[in-house]
């Protein structure tokens, strides 16, 4: 029985486990070049395994350090952010003096569509609960009166969560 003849290793990486990532090119036994990236570990007694570790051995390729994945972007993050129940918003809002009469006259002042403002004043009022996504949040966030930032709100947002 022919088996795939491993042609060149093109690179060699740690991987979060304790195994590498091989990359490999290999021809088939029809003559077929192929690529691949091959797990490694040092138990695994089939496929590509024994071949790899032996060319590793003889060639002592450099073996690129294991790079975790990025985290969640910010607005990633936002979005997994379980929705805030309106008392638990209402809380969050009233525990910081002045805010809630900053965000109904920011609502007031920049918002000329009467439709559009009488929406996001009642939405502010009236809805059971907010999704952190809301488009309602950063442009009343933005008001110079009221000034927060993203991150404040989701700080904000988290403590709305805490609470019991």
């Amino acid at each position: 029985m022919k088996v795939p003849r491993i042609i060149a290793v093109n690179r060699v990486v740690a991987t979060d486990e304790e195994g590498l990532d091989v990359h490999i090119q290999y021809q088939t036994p029809d003559g077929e070049v192929c690529s691949a990236v091959h797990y490694l570990t040092d138990n695994d007694p089939y496929g590509f395994s024994p071949a790899l570790r032996e060319y590793i051995a003889e060639h002592n390729p450099t073996i690129e350090p294991y790079v975790p994945p990025p985290g969640p972007t910010a607005e990633e993050q936002r979005a997994l952010m379980q929705p805030l129940e309106k008392w638990r918003f209402d809380t969050i809002i009233d525990s910081r003096p002045g805010l809630r009469d900053k965000i109904e006259t920011a609502i007031e002042r920049n918002i000329p569509d009467l439709l559009q403002r009488a929406t996001v004043r009642n939405k502010f009022r009236s809805v059971t609960q907010f999704s952190r996504l809301d488009p309602m949040f950063p442009f009343l966030a933005s008001d110079p009166d009221i000034n927060i930032s993203d991150l404040e709100i989701d700080e904000m947002w988290r403590q709305g969560l805490a609470l019991t």
